[in-house]
């Protein structure tokens, strides 16, 4: 996924092109990022085929907006015991299998687990919670829950490599039906499925297809992108949460959030900590000038923070809980 452990892939400015077009839009065709690069489509097939048996890029895939569906999101932490490769091995499978869980990351420090869990109610989340803790309670000796109320950065690559940012659309809810929840689910796997196979699958006709994609897409519901493994591209990635002291010196951090090159993700929530902030950097010397950087800068509002270094991602599925009831 976006960190998986392996030796660095050396990649030049046409890949990078290649890479941020793919992230903005995993389904874009090959001719016309030909034309965006000023290479042949044939070469660009290559790149992307060599980028794939690298492990640079690891899914084609796409993003379903958890407001838009109904569905509030939770950050939670969880500290485990020492248990044998075998019982964490099933502990990490089940994380896997819970549609409801869209993102899982192992980190180095006190904190072994960040998980991404979107609910459609307080019980719902509520439910899942209880049987993790009922089901690995030889496993899991703290958990530690943030519902996430506002997203202040959501970002796929470092700005160094793209300054795209997420489009955010309105957040009234949209209604689907199964044959929309079946498109979901096939481009949810592979976004760059032809409209005739996916047609065939769900038993309508290519250009049905095409315009369903369309709405959803002009609904804000989906986007489609490209899951880049940035262990791959040399870079690092750590978690920074914040406890603010007076929360009206939160939008000086916001701005500073938006102007940092580093910051992929920053969640304001609600809880022990104030804000979550994903942060990918070449290394640890990079990391640690960030910190020093906000502690000047931000030491009259900030009452703590915590570090977490992230080992690897181990799920990335951000339209799995489309369709659940």
């Amino acid at each position: 996924m976006r960190f998986e452990p392996c030796d660095e892939v050396k990649i030049d400015l046409k890949d990078k092109k290649i890479i941020e077009l793919l992230v903005k839009d995993g389904r874009m065709a090959f001719t016309e990022i030909a034309k965006k690069v000023m290479l042949s489509k044939d070469a660009v097939a290559y790149r992307i085929k060599r980028l794939q048996e690298k492990g640079v890029i690891k899914k084609f895939t796409l993003i379903a907006d958890f407001k838009k569906f109904g569905y509030p999101l939770y950050n939670v932490f969880l500290q485990t015991r020492e248990v044998t490769s075998e019982k964490e091995e099933t502990f990490l499978k089940y994380l896997d299998k819970e549609p409801r869980i869209v993102d899982v990351i192992d980190y180095s420090d006190v904190s072994d687990f960040q998980l991404k869990i979107v609910a459609k109610s307080i019980e719902d989340f509520d439910r899942i919670i209880e049987w993790v803790k009922t089901e690995y309670a030889d496993i899991i000796e703290h958990i530690t829950v943030m519902p996430v109320v506002d997203c202040i950065e959501n970002l796929m690559l470092p700005k160094e490599i793209s300054e795209a940012h997420e489009i955010r659309a309105k957040n009234k809810e949209i209604e689907l039906d199964e044959k929309d929840i079946k498109i979901i689910k096939l481009l949810n796997e592979n976004c760059r499925l032809s409209s005739y196979d996916i047609a065939e699958k769900v038993g309508i006709n290519a250009d049905t297809v095409i315009y369903r994609i369309k709405n959803l897409i002009n609904s804000g519901a989906i986007r489609f992108t490209t899951v880049i493994n940035l262990s791959a591209l040399g870079y690092e990635g750590y978690s920074l949460m914040l406890r603010l002291k007076a929360m009206g010196g939160e939008k000086r951090v916001e701005e500073f959030i938006k102007e940092n090159k580093n910051v992929l993700i920053a969640d304001k929530c609600v809880g022990e900590w104030d804000l979550i902030l994903n942060i990918v950097t070449k290394d640890a010397r990079e990391f640690h000038t960030i910190i020093k950087k906000m502690r000047k800068e931000f030491g009259d509002i900030i009452m703590e923070l915590n570090t977490l270094m992230a080992y690897r991602e181990y799920e990335f599925d951000y339209a799995s809980f489309v369709g659940l009831k």
